[in-house]
């Protein structure tokens, strides 16, 4: 048991102690990870040190701060890179913060097909950003044990669903997970051992897009006398449901009827793993139509801006048959629009690009036409469904609003604050709503930083 502190000892324990701390802050910091010196506790005994002697265990002190300034030589050997609309590594640290995470942002469109008067495709920005880190099993079980005619599902500690009892009639079926699985090639697995029938179908497994509403919007599905796992390609980033069914003809649920439900990414079911899994929630500083955010740091770049015209603004008026122009502060205010057309969007509208503005058509429009004037930032639509006046348009205006969201130029900086956003040990997958991302992070040969964070931050 360690020497109680005298009082000349506590006096040596704040003034040297304290200093060696922050002089192991400053290292930490530099590696992107850092301990706070100020909540240490100097004038504590010294547990956790070998040596009973303060000055001795000063001394201890010192030699780990040289140790950790040699381990700085190495430090490209402890920082991996890895990329993707999941970004996937085996080498974790454990429960060591990442050192960055890019993640883009995109706006996305409503409905499908060319946007036109009568097909409206609202455009939405991102205001926060949301960050997942999970180990081998993507999908988390989010509802809790109940009973669903006749059967008993029951969440086990390692998020297993044992069933017990028998369907009265029909089927019995439950809600597992819900999750938004980013574009890629997955696998589904899970069934019990207990139900090898081939020629009966007792259980399934249901992937969905949204909630179950008919076949028309299933992914995948597994069934007990068919397929056992499946892999399953998403082309874009897609709300999934998953869902458990079991079936009458099937009997009393054997004993140890267990689900062991588990997607993974890649084309291969292996052994079941219990989920773990973190929502990181970033708020941004606005509403961000295009660019790039690293959410540890809280450092963006904004690469597209929007507008969004409702009748109020300050020049609307009729150039030719059914073509108004409309200029406001709202777009001399922003950067300069991107020449690239061709990937603007609008909820209303088709850009014609390149600009023919002799020829504009109905169901087009034009950003920024030199034709019109080459110093004001202008928009210029046609519509030939309504009456052919400037008081028609702005009335129509009033109540149809026209979004547009359009790339600069010149990409701008915000700044925003920013989250701790720790790796899991061995296993990560880490992915994003908005898009892809990328990842620094302090790879397993780092452990060594996360246990002196941990020993230097006890009190």
């Amino acid at each position: 048991m360690p020497t109680p502190l005298t009082d000349a000892d506590k006096v040596l324990r704040n003034d040297t102690g304290k200093d060696i701390v922050e002089k192991l802050d400053d290292i930490a910091q530099a590696l992107g990870v850092g301990v706070n010196a100020d909540q240490i506790n100097y004038n504590n005994t010294t547990s956790g040190l070998e040596s009973e002697n303060v000055q001795d265990a000063v001394d201890e002190v010192k030699d780990i701060t040289d140790n950790l300034d040699n381990k700085l030589d190495g430090l490209t050997d402890i920082i991996s890179t890895a990329s993707g609309a999941i970004a996937t590594f085996n080498d974790g640290g454990n429960n060591i913060p990442v050192k960055s995470l890019v993640t883009d942002i995109a706006a996305t469109q409503e409905g499908s097909g060319t946007p036109a008067p009568d097909n409206i495709r609202a455009i939405t920005g991102v205001d926060e950003v949301k960050d997942v880190v999970t180990g081998k099993d993507l999908m988390p079980s989010l509802f809790g044990s109940n009973t669903n005619n006749g059967i008993t599902y029951t969440v086990n500690d390692d998020n297993t669903i044992t069933v017990t009892g028998q369907v009265a009639s029909g089927n019995s079926n439950r809600n597992y997970g819900h999750i938004i699985l980013p574009a890629g090639t997955y696998t589904l697995s899970g069934f019990p051992d207990t139900l090898v029938s081939t020629t009966v179908r007792e259980a399934a497994l249901v992937l969905c897009k949204n909630i179950y509403s008919g076949s028309q919007n299933i992914i995948v599905s597994l069934y007990s006398n068919i397929a056992r796992t499946a892999t399953f390609t998403l082309t874009e980033a897609t709300d999934c449901y998953l869902r458990i069914y079991l079936y009458a003809q099937a009997g009393a649920m054997p004993a140890n009827t267990v689900f062991k439900v588990q997607i993974e990414k890649g084309e291969e079911a292996t052994e079941y793993e219990k989920y773990k899994g973190t929502t990181h929630t970033i708020t941004l500083p606005e509403t961000i139509y295009g660019g790039t955010a690293d959410v540890v740091n809280g450092n963006g770049t904004k690469t597209w801006g929007y507008v969004e015209f409702d009748g109020t603004e300050s020049i609307i008026s009729r150039l030719k048959a059914h073509t108004f122009l409309i200029r406001d502060s709202k777009l001399n205010d922003t950067p300069a629009i991107s020449v690239d057309g061709v990937n603007a969007l609008c909820n209303r509208f088709v850009r014609q690009y390149p600009v023919q503005y002799a020829s504009i058509a109905d169901g087009q429009y034009l950003f920024n036409a030199s034709t019109i004037s080459p110093t004001q930032k202008g928009f210029v639509c046609r519509v030939d469904s309504i009456n052919d006046t400037t008081e028609d348009f702005t009335t129509w205006l009033t109540s149809n609003h026209i979004q547009v969201a359009f790339p600069f130029d010149t990409p701008t900086a915000f700044t925003f604050t920013g989250a701790n956003i720790p790796t899991l040990s061995g296993e990560n997958n880490i992915y994003s709503n908005c898009g892809d991302v990328a990842v620094e992070y302090f790879n397993s040969k780092a452990d060594w930083l996360a246990d002196l964070i941990k020993a230097m931050s006890a009190t």
